[in-house]
């Protein structure tokens, strides 16, 4: 099935839309961020009230950053109980937010692109965990995520790499 705008939401996959993505967003912490990313779904509908939130605890309890090469990203992400519609945001900013490492939380990481889970299932929420570390293991198209200056651009990247 060829995915469109009107049968994404329907799939298992999360919407990648280009309103989704920021590439010149400047914020002082990852709290910051993850209110910021976390708003975007909020102000759509597409989440219970206390995603981010839940999204904040989780990240202290069980943090979401991974190097990458001489690349960091993170994964925030919390439970499907949260979801209404599942969505990807996605964060490429221009400078690094400090998150603690995912494998070693004493680390910290200087952090330049985040992907922001929100699934409505948790089974997908695991299948999409997944797909994002293959991306993640791949330096060249981590590198491409920081090349694309447009939003449609990154969006279209991120759905066929995904």
């Amino acid at each position: 099935m060829e995915m469109t705008p009107n049968n994404i939401a329907n799939s298992n996959n999360p919407v990648i839309e280009s309103d989704l993505m920021f590439l010149d967003l400047k914020v002082n912490s990852n709290e910051e961020l993850i209110r910021t990313m976390g708003q975007q779904l909020v102000d759509r509908g597409w989440v219970k009230t206390g995603f981010i939130e839940a999204i904040l605890k989780r990240e202290k309890e069980y943090p979401t950053g991974l190097p990458i090469g001489e690349i960091a990203a993170a994964i925030p992400h919390t439970d499907a109980a949260y979801v209404l519609r599942s969505a990807m945001v996605v964060c490429v900013l221009p400078e690094p937010v400090k998150f603690h490492n995912m494998a070693d939380p004493d680390e910290i990481l200087e952090v330049r692109i985040v992907f922001m889970l929100a699934m409505k299932e948790p089974a997908f929420q695991v299948t999409w965990l997944k797909k994002l570390m293959g991306l993640l293991s791949k330096p060249d198209l981590m590198q491409k995520i920081l090349d694309i200056h447009d939003q449609q651009a990154l969006a279209d990247f991120l759905n066929q790499c995904l």
